[in-house]
């Protein structure tokens, strides 16, 4: 049955190789038992490996002593808070700021001052006199 299109034939090689493929994917499927057992397998070849390695490890151990090293620490010294020096205390000023403070004073500061310092003055003179 040979097909003289060259469509038809193109797209049967295609069908032949996808038919291929599918029962080569086929044949690889394993059952869930057969992975059940390897992985059983495996598990058991990795605890019998461990078994093996601790009884390695505690012979190794058991003839080389751990050296324990012992490290003395000195005592920190105590600290003392240092010692506070009392200050003298603050002398008012009764004369007049110098010319340097009250030229870096602005105008304003310099009226507050004056208006504070006058109150002030009222205010002593009608109480002391």
């Amino acid at each position: 049955m040979e097909v003289k299109d060259p469509e038809i034939a193109r797209k049967r090689a295609i069908a032949d190789k996808r038919r291929e493929s599918l029962a080569l994917a086929r044949s690889n499927i394993k059952p869930k038992s057969q992975i059940t057992k390897e992985k059983d397998n495996e598990i058991a070849l990795m605890k019998a490996e461990n078994e093996r390695l601790k009884a390695e490890n505690a012979k190794v151990l058991a003839v080389k002593p751990k050296l324990v090293k012992k490290y003395v620490r000195e005592p920190e010294p105590v600290r003392q808070r240092p010692i506070r020096q009392e200050r003298e205390p603050r002398q008012e000023r009764e004369r007049e700021p110098s010319i340097d403070y009250l030229a870096q004073k602005s105008y304003a500061e310099q009226l507050q001052t004056r208006l504070r310092d006058n109150v002030l003055q009222r205010i002593m003179s009608d109480t002391f006199m």
